[in-house]
Protein backbone atom coordinates (compact mmCIF):
# COMPACT_ATOMS: atom_id res chain seq x y z
CA UNK A 1 0.00 0.00 0.00
CA UNK A 2 1.33 3.44 -0.91
CA UNK A 3 2.05 6.06 1.73
CA UNK A 4 -1.13 7.56 3.13
CA UNK A 5 -1.56 11.24 2.31
CA UNK A 6 -3.32 13.81 4.44
CA UNK A 7 -6.57 13.55 2.44
CA UNK A 8 -6.50 9.89 1.37
CA UNK A 9 -8.92 7.28 2.65
CA UNK A 10 -7.35 3.81 2.79
CA UNK A 11 -10.71 2.29 3.72
CA UNK A 12 -12.64 3.65 0.75
CA UNK A 13 -13.32 0.18 -0.64
CA UNK A 14 -15.06 -1.05 2.49
CA UNK A 15 -18.72 -0.64 3.39
CA UNK A 16 -19.04 -1.34 7.12
CA UNK A 17 -22.52 -1.67 8.67
CA UNK A 18 -22.55 1.88 10.02
CA UNK A 19 -25.79 2.76 8.22
CA UNK A 20 -27.50 0.40 10.68
CA UNK A 21 -26.32 2.43 13.67
CA UNK A 22 -29.32 3.75 15.56
CA UNK A 23 -31.52 0.90 14.33
CA UNK A 24 -29.51 -2.16 15.32
CA UNK A 25 -28.91 -2.33 19.10
CA UNK A 26 -26.01 -4.71 18.49
CA UNK A 27 -23.94 -2.14 16.57
CA UNK A 28 -22.22 0.89 18.06
CA UNK A 29 -19.22 2.98 17.03
CA UNK A 30 -16.07 3.79 18.99
CA UNK A 31 -12.99 5.64 17.73
CA UNK A 32 -9.44 4.33 17.59
CA UNK A 33 -6.72 6.97 17.24
CA UNK A 34 -3.60 5.84 15.41
CA UNK A 35 -0.76 7.44 13.48
CA UNK A 36 -0.24 7.86 9.77
CA UNK A 37 2.84 5.63 9.70
CA UNK A 38 0.83 2.69 11.09
CA UNK A 39 -1.86 2.81 8.41
CA UNK A 40 0.03 0.81 5.82
CA UNK A 41 -1.74 -2.49 5.49
CA UNK A 42 -4.91 -1.25 7.18
CA UNK A 43 -6.87 -2.80 4.32
CA UNK A 44 -6.17 -6.04 6.19
CA UNK A 45 -7.72 -4.69 9.38
CA UNK A 46 -6.31 -3.47 12.69
CA UNK A 47 -3.99 -5.48 14.90
CA UNK A 48 -3.20 -4.83 18.57
CA UNK A 49 0.05 -2.87 18.79
CA UNK A 50 2.32 -3.59 21.74
CA UNK A 51 5.96 -2.63 21.36
CA UNK A 52 7.26 -4.78 24.22
CA UNK A 53 5.95 -8.12 25.44
CA UNK A 54 7.02 -7.60 29.03
CA UNK A 55 6.04 -10.36 31.49
CA UNK A 56 6.49 -7.82 34.30
CA UNK A 57 4.52 -5.13 32.45
CA UNK A 58 1.27 -3.40 33.37
CA UNK A 59 -0.89 -5.17 30.79
CA UNK A 60 0.22 -8.63 31.87
CA UNK A 61 -0.37 -7.83 35.52
CA UNK A 62 -3.82 -6.41 34.78
CA UNK A 63 -4.79 -9.40 32.66
CA UNK A 64 -3.79 -11.68 35.52
CA UNK A 65 -6.46 -10.21 37.81
CA UNK A 66 -9.34 -9.91 35.32
CA UNK A 67 -12.81 -10.65 36.71
CA UNK A 68 -14.46 -13.80 35.38
CA UNK A 69 -17.05 -11.75 33.45
CA UNK A 70 -14.32 -9.92 31.55
CA UNK A 71 -12.42 -13.15 30.89
CA UNK A 72 -15.59 -14.76 29.57
CA UNK A 73 -16.05 -11.95 27.05
CA UNK A 74 -12.49 -12.42 25.82
CA UNK A 75 -11.48 -8.90 26.90
CA UNK A 76 -7.75 -8.55 27.54
CA UNK A 77 -5.46 -5.54 27.57
CA UNK A 78 -2.74 -7.63 25.95
CA UNK A 79 -4.92 -8.37 22.91
CA UNK A 80 -6.91 -5.14 22.73
CA UNK A 81 -6.96 -1.98 20.70
CA UNK A 82 -7.76 1.13 22.70
CA UNK A 83 -10.52 3.45 21.54
CA UNK A 84 -12.46 6.54 22.61
CA UNK A 85 -16.20 6.17 23.26
CA UNK A 86 -16.89 9.45 21.41
CA UNK A 87 -15.22 11.22 18.52
CA UNK A 88 -15.51 14.47 20.48
CA UNK A 89 -12.16 13.78 22.15
CA UNK A 90 -10.37 13.48 18.80
CA UNK A 91 -12.18 16.58 17.52
CA UNK A 92 -11.12 18.47 20.66
CA UNK A 93 -7.49 17.44 20.13
CA UNK A 94 -7.66 18.55 16.50
CA UNK A 95 -8.80 22.01 17.56
CA UNK A 96 -5.97 22.28 20.08
CA UNK A 97 -3.18 21.45 17.61
CA UNK A 98 -2.23 22.49 14.12
CA UNK A 99 -2.92 20.28 11.12
CA UNK A 100 -0.04 19.32 8.83
CA UNK A 101 0.21 21.32 5.64
CA UNK A 102 -1.18 19.58 2.57
CA UNK A 103 1.45 17.70 0.63
CA UNK A 104 3.90 17.64 3.51
CA UNK A 105 5.26 14.24 4.55
CA UNK A 106 4.38 14.36 8.22
CA UNK A 107 3.29 11.85 10.79
CA UNK A 108 -0.15 12.76 12.09
CA UNK A 109 -2.96 11.10 13.98
CA UNK A 110 -6.09 9.77 12.32
CA UNK A 111 -9.34 8.55 13.81
CA UNK A 112 -10.76 5.20 12.73
CA UNK A 113 -14.36 4.30 13.54
CA UNK A 114 -14.80 0.73 14.77
CA UNK A 115 -18.12 -1.13 14.83
CA UNK A 116 -18.62 -3.03 18.11
CA UNK A 117 -21.38 -4.78 20.01
CA UNK A 118 -22.21 -2.35 22.86
CA UNK A 119 -23.52 -5.18 25.05
CA UNK A 120 -20.19 -7.03 24.91
CA UNK A 121 -17.86 -4.02 24.98
CA UNK A 122 -16.67 -2.26 28.13
CA UNK A 123 -15.34 1.20 29.00
CA UNK A 124 -12.69 1.45 31.72
CA UNK A 125 -11.14 4.46 33.45
CA UNK A 126 -7.42 4.58 32.64
CA UNK A 127 -6.79 7.46 35.06
CA UNK A 128 -5.13 5.32 37.75
CA UNK A 129 -2.82 3.42 35.40
CA UNK A 130 -0.07 5.96 36.00
CA UNK A 131 -0.25 5.29 39.75
CA UNK A 132 -0.23 1.54 39.08
CA UNK A 133 2.87 1.84 36.91
CA UNK A 134 4.60 3.85 39.65
CA UNK A 135 3.69 1.29 42.32
CA UNK A 136 4.99 -1.54 40.15
CA UNK A 137 8.26 0.33 39.62
CA UNK A 138 8.65 0.87 43.36
CA UNK A 139 8.09 -2.84 43.99
CA UNK A 140 10.72 -3.79 41.42
CA UNK A 141 13.21 -1.37 43.00
CA UNK A 142 12.64 -3.14 46.32
CA UNK A 143 13.38 -6.46 44.62
CA UNK A 144 9.76 -7.62 44.85
CA UNK A 145 7.53 -9.16 42.22
CA UNK A 146 4.70 -6.62 41.72
CA UNK A 147 2.14 -9.42 41.40
CA UNK A 148 3.00 -10.43 44.99
CA UNK A 149 2.38 -6.95 46.43
CA UNK A 150 -1.13 -6.57 47.83
CA UNK A 151 -1.38 -2.81 47.23
CA UNK A 152 -0.36 -3.25 43.58
CA UNK A 153 -2.97 -5.96 43.04
CA UNK A 154 -5.63 -3.77 44.66
CA UNK A 155 -4.81 -0.94 42.24
CA UNK A 156 -5.03 -3.34 39.30
CA UNK A 157 -8.39 -4.61 40.51
CA UNK A 158 -9.65 -1.02 40.78
CA UNK A 159 -9.07 -0.61 37.03
CA UNK A 160 -11.36 -3.54 36.21
CA UNK A 161 -13.87 -2.42 38.86
CA UNK A 162 -14.30 0.85 36.94
CA UNK A 163 -15.72 -1.03 33.94
CA UNK A 164 -19.06 0.07 32.51
CA UNK A 165 -20.75 -1.67 29.60
CA UNK A 166 -20.72 0.60 26.54
CA UNK A 167 -24.49 0.85 26.15
CA UNK A 168 -24.79 1.73 29.86
CA UNK A 169 -21.96 4.26 29.58
CA UNK A 170 -23.78 6.08 26.77
CA UNK A 171 -27.00 6.13 28.77
CA UNK A 172 -25.56 7.18 32.12
CA UNK A 173 -22.55 9.45 31.51
CA UNK A 174 -22.30 12.98 30.16
CA UNK A 175 -19.10 14.66 28.92
CA UNK A 176 -17.69 17.69 30.74
CA UNK A 177 -15.05 19.48 28.65
CA UNK A 178 -12.30 21.70 30.04
CA UNK A 179 -8.88 22.94 28.91
CA UNK A 180 -7.36 19.52 29.64
CA UNK A 181 -9.93 17.51 27.71
CA UNK A 182 -13.09 15.78 28.90
CA UNK A 183 -14.24 13.77 31.86
CA UNK A 184 -17.55 11.94 32.01
CA UNK A 185 -19.91 12.31 34.96
CA UNK A 186 -22.65 9.89 35.90
CA UNK A 187 -26.12 11.42 35.58
CA UNK A 188 -28.08 8.74 37.46
CA UNK A 189 -27.42 8.82 41.20
CA UNK A 190 -29.35 5.63 41.90
CA UNK A 191 -26.85 3.24 40.28
CA UNK A 192 -24.24 3.28 43.02
CA UNK A 193 -22.06 0.43 41.72
CA UNK A 194 -20.82 2.51 38.77
CA UNK A 195 -18.09 5.18 39.19
CA UNK A 196 -19.29 8.74 39.77
CA UNK A 197 -16.87 10.01 37.14
CA UNK A 198 -14.72 8.51 34.37
CA UNK A 199 -11.65 10.73 33.93
CA UNK A 200 -9.85 8.92 31.09
CA UNK A 201 -12.40 6.48 29.65
CA UNK A 202 -10.93 3.92 27.28
CA UNK A 203 -12.73 1.23 25.34
CA UNK A 204 -10.97 -2.13 25.05
CA UNK A 205 -11.78 -3.56 21.62
CA UNK A 206 -10.87 -7.18 21.07
CA UNK A 207 -8.37 -7.57 18.26
CA UNK A 208 -7.71 -8.26 15.51
CA UNK A 209 -10.39 -6.16 13.82
CA UNK A 210 -11.64 -7.06 10.35
CA UNK A 211 -11.60 -4.16 7.83
CA UNK A 212 -15.35 -4.53 7.31
CA UNK A 213 -15.76 -3.10 10.83
CA UNK A 214 -13.66 0.02 10.14
CA UNK A 215 -14.51 3.48 8.88
CA UNK A 216 -12.21 6.42 8.10
CA UNK A 217 -13.47 9.29 10.21
CA UNK A 218 -11.12 12.21 10.90
CA UNK A 219 -7.50 13.17 10.26
CA UNK A 220 -5.07 15.94 10.99
CA UNK A 221 -3.72 15.69 14.53
CA UNK A 222 -0.02 16.48 14.13
CA UNK A 223 2.36 14.39 16.22
CA UNK A 224 5.71 15.56 14.85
Amino acid sequence: MAAVSYESNPLSDYKPPFEEYGENPNIDIVYHATTNDRLRGIENGLQPFHEIDDPMGVDNLLDGVRPELIKGLGISRGDALYAHPYIDVIDWLNKKRKKPRKGRDSNFRVGIGVAVNPQETYVFDAFNLGFLTHSMGEALRRGENPSDVESVIEQAQQYWASGVRLDEFRRLYKAQFNENGASYERTDNEILYYPWVMIYPEVLVRGPIDPSRLQWTVSGLRVN
